[in-house]
Formats: C-alpha cells, sequence, structure tokens
C-alpha cells in the first residue's frame, strides 16, 4: 500500500494547506469561507482526511473544534481514523487516533472494502495505534475484502518489513490463526505459499492447525509439494502434517503424496517414504499416486514408486492402468519399464489409449491383451471407434484384421462405427468402413442416418461418398429435421448444391413448422436461402410460431436477407402468432456503421433471437 492511494489530488487549496500544517493559511481561508472546512477532493476525502494521514494534530483539533464530520467517509469509505492508523508520523497518528475517539469516531468503522483502522494500521506496521484501537475494543478478527482477517492481509501483504513482527503482535493480542478466507485459505497456508519457515513456524507456535484445509481441501503440506518446497514439506511433517490423510474437496479425494507423485521432484518424494507414506491409497477415481507419476512423464518417480513397493497391475474405476497412462502421454522409457510388471491382461482402455498415442507399435503391444477387442469403456468407445476418432487409418485396418466387428456395433445413442466415419475428415476411413455395412442409412438413436452426421458436420467428400453408395437423402431425425435443416448450420455452397441435385427435400418442415429456408434466414446461411429460392420454395411458409423467413432476417437485421426475400415475394405484412408483421428496419446510413453502432446491433439480434426461440 501506498499513501497516495487514499486521497485524491488536491482539489482546493484548503487541502494543501490541511496536508501541510499550515494553520494560518487554512485560519484566513476559514474566514473568509468556513464551508471550505468540508469541502472534498478528488476522492471525496475532506481536509480533516489530510490532516489525519499527515499527522498534524493541532490542524486535527481545529478542524474539529470548527464541528467538522469525525466519521466523515471519503470515496474508498475511509473516516480520518483509517488516515491516521496508516499515517507515517506514528507518533502522531496514534495521538490523532485517540483524539478522533474521544471526539465520537468509530474505530471499528469499516470502508469500502470492509477495511477496519485496525487492518490499515497492521499494514502500514503502525503498532501504537494498533495497540491503541484495540484497548478500545476493535476486533482484532474482524473480516475484510474476501472475508480476509487482519492477520491473513498481514501475510498476504506486499513490501511489509515487519510482517513477522506484525503478524507476533497480532497473534499475541488473539489473532485466531486458523481463521479462513472466503476460499477457505487460512493465514498458514498462505505463508506456506509464500513466506518462509519462520513465520510458519510462528504460525504453528501459537496453535495454526497444521492440517486445515481450504474449501478445495489443499492443506499447508499440498501447497508445499505444489512449490516443490522440500525444506517446508519436511518442516510440516516435523511439525505435525499427516501424510497420508485422505483429503475429501467437492470434486475429488487424494492424498499429500497422489500430489507429491505428480510434482517431479524425487527428493519429497523420498522423504514421504521414509516417513510412512502409504502408496496405495486411492483417489476418488480410485487411482493409486503410481498413476500421478505415470501421467506427469517421470521416469524417476514411477521407478522410486515401483521400488518401493507400488503396484503396477492395478486399475482405476474405468479400468485404467499406470501403463496406459504412460502409453496415452507417448513416455517411452515408462512404458518400457512398466510393461513387465503390469497385469498379463488389461481392460480395452489400454489399447484405446495406446490408440490415442497415434503409435502403431503400441496397439501391437497391447492388443493380445484385450480379452474383448469389441469391448467399450464405461464412459469411453471401443477401440474401432476410438481409432476412427484419432484418424488413423493404419490402426483401424489393424483392428479389423484382429477381430474387431464394425457392422452391428453399437455404441453411446446407438452410434455406430459409419456415424464416427461420416464425420471425420479422413474419407479414406469413411470409404474403408463403409464397405463393411449392409445398411449404408442405419439409424442412431435421435433418428440420424451416417450421411445426416456427415452433412451436420459440414464433411462434403463424405457426403458424396456415402450419396454415391446409395444413402438417402429424404431421411428426417427425431425433431424432423432434413439434411437441408443440417446444412443451414455450418455448410457452405458445395454441400448445398450437392444435396439439392441429389433430391433432398427443399420445402419439409421440422417439428418446430421451420422449412430449410426459415432455418437458414434465422441462421444467416445466405447461401443456402439463395439455392432454396432459386428453387422456387414457398417464401412465405410460416413455423408453429407464425413466423416467416423473412421475420427472422428482419429481427436479425441482415439487410442482405431481407433484399433477398423481399425479392422472391416474401410478403411483408404477413403476421406471425403474436399478430406482428416483420421488423423490417430503415436501411442503415453507411456514414452511422460504427463499432458501436455494430455492437449494439449484435446486443439487440441476440436479444431478440432468444426472445423468439
Amino acid at each position: 500500500m501506498t499513501i497516495g492511494a487514499f486521497v485524491g489530488a488536491a482539489a482546493a487549496p484548503i487541502h494543501e494547506k490541511a496536508a501541510a500544517g499550515d494553520a494560518a493559511a487554512m485560519n484566513a481561508m476559514c474566514a473568509a469561507d468556513e464551508k471550505c472546512l468540508i469541502e472534498r477532493d478528488g476522492m471525496g476525502s475532506t481536509p480533516l482526511h489530510h490532516a489525519a494521514l499527515k499527522g498534524h494534530i493541532k490542524i486535527v483539533r481545529y478542524l474539529v473544534m470548527k464541528k467538522v464530520k469525525v466519521n466523515a467517509k471519503n470515496s474508498n469509505g475511509m473516516t480520518p481514523v483509517h488516515m491516521a492508523a496508516m499515517s507515517e508520523n506514528k507518533a502522531a497518528g496514534k495521538e490523532i487516533v485517540e483524539f478522533l475517539a474521544s471526539c465520537g469516531a468509530g474505530i471499528d468503522e469499516p470502508a469500502k472494502y470492509n477495511e477496519t483502522p485496525l487492518l490499515c494500521a497492521a499494514l502500514f506496521g503502525n503498532f501504537g495505534v494498533m495497540e491503541l484501537l484495540l484497548s478500545k475494543g476493535a476486533n482484532i478478527n474482524s473480516k475484510g475484502a474476501g472475508q480476509s482477517s487482519v492477520l491473513l492481509e498481514v501475510v498476504e501483504g506486499q513490501r511489509l518489513p515487519a510482517k513477522y513482527d506484525i503478524m507476533k503482535f497480532l497473534l499475541e493480542k488473539g489473532a485466531d490463526p486458523n481463521l479462513g478466507d472466503v476460499n477457505g485459505f487460512t493465514p498458514l497456508q498462505r505463508a506456506v505459499m509464500s513466506l518462509g519457515t519462520r513465520e510458519v513456524n510462528l504460525l504453528i507456535d501459537m496453535k495454526a492447525d497444521v492440517n486445515l484445509g481450504n474449501k478445495e481441501a489443499n492443506t499447508p503440506l499440498s501447497w508445499a509439494v505444489d512449490r516443490k518446497n522440500f525444506d517446508m514439506v519436511k518442516l510440516l511433517v516435523d511439525r505435525g502434517a499427516r501424510i497420508n490423510d485422505v483429503r475429501q474437496g467437492p470434486c475429488r479425494r487424494w492424498t499429500a503424496v497422489h500430489e507429491a507423485a505428480g510434482a517431479k521432484n524425487a527428493e519429497i518424494m523420498r522423504y514421504l517414504i521414509s516417513k510412512g507414506a502409504d502408496l496405495s491409497k486411492l483417489d476418488s477415481d480410485l487411482q493409486t499416486p503410481i498413476f500421478y507419476a505415470a501421467r506427469a512423464g517421470d521416469f524417476e518417480m514411477v521407478k522410486l514408486l515401483v521400488e518401493n513397493g507400488a503396484s503396477a497391475k492395478v486399475a482405476d474405476c474405468r479400468g485404467r492402468s499406470p501403463i496406459g497412462e504412460a502409453v496415452r502421454l507417448g513416455a517411452a522409457d515408462i512404458v518400457s519399464y512398466l510393461k513387465d510388471k503390469s497385469a498379463p491382461t488389461a481392460e480395452v482402455c489400454l489399447l484405446n489409449d495406446a490408440i490415442a498415442s497415434g503409435k502403431l507399435e503400441y496397439v501391437e503391444m497391447f492388443i493380445g491383451m484385450v480379452p474383448d477387442i469389441n469391448a467399450s469403456e464405461s464412459f469411453g468407445a471401443s477401440p474401432v471407434v476410438e481409432a476412427i476418432k484419432s484418424k488413423n487409418i493404419e490402426i483401424v485396418k489393424l483392428l479389423i484384421a484382429r477381430g474387431a466387428v464394425v457392422d452391428g456395433a453399437y455404441h453411446r445413442n446407438n452410434d455406430t462405427p459409419l456415424h464416427y466415419a461420416a464425420k471425420t475428415a479422413d474419407e479414406s476411413i469413411c470409404v474403408l468402413i463403409a464397405s463393411k455395412f449392409k445398411d449404408i442409412d442405419i439409424r442412431s438413436l435421435d433418428r440420424k442416418t451416417p450421411l445426416l452426421w456427415a452433412v451436420a458436420h459440414g464433411i462434403t467428400a463424405n457426403a458424396k461418398f456415402l450419396i454415391s453408395k446409395g444413402a438417402r437423402t429424404d431421411v428426417v431425425n427425431d425433431d424432423g429435421n432434413t439434411l437441408l435443416h443440417h446444412a443451414a448450420m455450418k455448410c457452405g455452397k458445395e454441400m448445398i448444391d450437392l444435396l439439392i441435385a441429389s433430391g433432398a427435400p427443399t420445402g419439409a418442415k421440422n417439428k418446430k413448422g421451420e422449412t430449410p429456408l426459415i432455418t437458414a434466414a434465422r441462421i444467416g446461411n445466405q447461401t443456402l436461402m439463395a439455392a432454396l429460392i432459386a428453387k422456387g420454395v414457398s417464401v412465405n411458409e410460416r413455423n408453429r410460431n407464425g413466423n416467416t423467413a423473412l421475420h427472422y432476417a428482419a429481427w436479425s437485421g441482415r439487410e442482405e436477407s431481407v433484399d433477398m426475400l423481399i425479392a422472391a415475394g416474401a410478403d411483408k405484412k404477413i403476421v406471425n402468432n403474436e399478430g406482428k408483421p416483420p421488423d423490417i428496419k430503415p436501411k442503415q446510413r453507411p456514414e452511422s456503421n460504427t463499432m458501436f453502432d455494430r455492437v449494439i446491433k449484435k446486443a439487440v439480434e441476440y436479444t431478440n433471437y432468444s426472445k423468439r426461440n
């Protein structure tokens, strides 16, 4: 904190004179106009604020004698007592605080962000003021911004040369060392993160709980491990930090040993092992520490854990193994080291990890370990689908050669490998997978065919191939959307021309009553609009809300779309179910098309879209 941050630039000579302690000048100015004594500067500070900050007790007494308000707040919510508490003239600051308190000033008044005079005094190392405020009943455990206590603010404070002494003073006066902020961070946690062993020892000596975590369940030990601070880890363990405690956060459960395993610091892990670290503890995913080491690609850590009894044959809640983490990462040294130490058989997720790595040699290494090559992960895909998604045709071919079933293999939502192949950007994979299917129009749970998927993802090459193989172009999904409804989302001219030329319905309505033209107008796909109009579709069809394509084009402010529809015969007077015609705006003058105008236009467009849908 700097002094200048709490008063504004002097807005009038009276503030300058108060800050300078010039009583004679102030007297003269007051004689001319007594109202100057309550004048505010740029930050709302009065002459009393300035005098208190600079430690001018005579000016303070003079102003109080003139009946100025002793509890006046500036724009930061600070009173003259706050200012005196921050005064660089510490002795005078204490005298001013005592005087103002005797005149009715609040000694525990919170400022804009709940800063109390005690906090201000602490952050400026004004011990005399702190002593005085506490003797008058100031709450040593009051909380400021973010529910931070005075002690916590001091621990987190920047450039406090007497920080240790201030901490010691507050603790000896009764500051609670375990009082956390809104996120549960305690002074000890923050001290471990940013201070030294002296301050940490002080807090623990004064009864700070060495095992108390924040709302995410991070403890002082976990922060020391995270910072790779060996000396701090050793200190905390020596002072009672429990290394095998399973910490339960809102989203996960784990121990400090898990964190150390993934922290890439063998020195810390060796120390924890020497202190009895349990290498078999499970986190919320049923993973042991060796998973963390493998996932970090830390060969030395993996080796250290195995040499100290960690098993590489374990599996987590999804069937994943430590070697699988290394495989997915492509950590060849760990894979080689763990291969003979892992279970002889593996869940399908290990094969999927090998596929995800993109390395054919890994797939060949583990394909024989999986009992069922057609099984799917609990929360994932089968190996052949994983290979299709990774766009690796060589791995796809290998899996099929080793018995992977393609036709008749259903996955989540009844999607088949052909559905996944249709939406990849690799036409060769789509061709290969389609050659294995008897029914090229096989449906997923939401009634989508592979062609619908290809169109929805804008993969023109795959759509062209599927159509060439006889895929139906009149299909609809559960929402009644046709190929051209899907094309409105992201497709360009090549896909649109292909679909129309292949007989895709141009005027069919979905369950919302929208034709492809209405959808295109709502989304703003003018290429599709032009193609549909050229095919002669009706431009005045209405959806279930009675809205036409012109309604949506007008609401969105797309002038080209409006012009296109009107030129094609769109009825400007047709009303929707609310009795409203298309809201066509006057054409905007180019010179008024400023950045501000465009921002407002986008906001209005979004608001109207939200209301209508």
